[in-house]
Formats: structure tokens, sequence, C-alpha cells
């Protein structure tokens, strides 16, 4: 129980260093003019794919990519860890 109290906490504290990076990026580069930026929000199974700038168009490629390999680990991850001889997903 320890284990997953641990990951909750851990997994919050990655949430809110990844909002002050972002914070701190947009800080940053106030006066750019030219920034770029791209990303994948997934809505269920929808992905909805966007970007814009100069590298806009690479940046919503890479963030797909990423996004589907994520999507493959966690499937193979559940799968790996699924009980032995429940494929049929109901009892007898």
């Amino acid at each position: 129980m320890r284990s997953s109290s641990a990951l909750i906490v851990a997994g919050f504290a990655l949430i809110v260093a990844g909002f002050a990076l972002v914070a701190a990026s947009v800080l940053g580069t106030a006066h750019v003019q030219s920034a770029s930026y791209g990303g994948v929000l997934l809505i269920g199974p929808i992905p909805i794919i966007f970007g814009a700038g100069p590298h806009g168009l690479q940046l919503a490629i890479v963030a797909a990519a990423i996004s589907a390999a994520l999507m493959i680990l966690a499937l193979i991850f559940l799968l790996a860890t699924a009980p032995a001889g429940d494929s049929e997903g109901g009892r007898h």
C-alpha cells in the first residue's frame, strides 16, 4: 500500500513540475515572435493533433509518435500483467 501512495505522490509531483516547466518556457519566450508548438490531445480513443509555427508540423508528428509509443507500451504492460487463462473474459 505504501508503494501505491508513493506512486500517486510522484505522479502529482511530475504533473506540477510539467506545468511549472511549461509556464517557465512561456515566460522565457515571450519576446520571441516565431515560436512553434505542437501536441496531441487524447479524448477517449480520439486523438486531436495540433501544431502551429515554423516547426509546428514536426512537433505535432513527434508528439503523435510519442503518444502512439506510450499507448503500445501500456497495452503490452496490460497484456503482460493479465492473469493467465483469463482470455474468455468471464467465469465458468
